[in-house]
Order: structure tokens, then sequence, then C-alpha cells
């Protein structure tokens, strides 16, 4: 578990990790993958959260570009 401090209002919150993963991987419980993309249309809350999710991967790729070019 992680924690998360807001420092505003001075309090603390206890996370679970979650791990960032492509269609293949198996859907668990700490596992966060997007929705399918089917020939049905996704809902736009949908939509906004494949979006989210793609760039969020995107950042960890380039961080993990970024570590291993500096060793």
């Amino acid at each position: 578990m992680s924690m998360c401090i807001d420092y505003r209002k001075k309090i603390s919150i206890h996370m679970p990790y979650q791990v960032v993963g492509d269609e293949p991987f198996p859907l668990t419980t700490s596992m966060m993958k997007p929705y399918p993309r089917g020939e049905r249309v996704l809902p736009h809350d949908r939509l906004v959260f494949n979006y989210r999710l793609s760039r969020c991967r995107r950042i960890v790729g380039k961080l993990f570009a970024h570590n291993l070019s500096a060793w």
C-alpha cells in the first residue's frame, strides 16, 4: 500500500498499488487495463478512461526509457 497525503486537508489516505497493462493481460484486482475495442461504440466515459490509461502507459514507458539511457 502507498500513502497519498493531502496537505491542504492534513490527512493521509492509504491507496493500493495498481499495475497498468495492455489488453492481453488478465484483469485482476490490482491490474488496470483498457476497455476492449470492439465493433460497438464505447460510451464517452470509457473512451476517456482508455485515453487516460493509454497516456499513463506512454508516460511510464518514457520514464523507463529515460532511466535506462541514464545507466
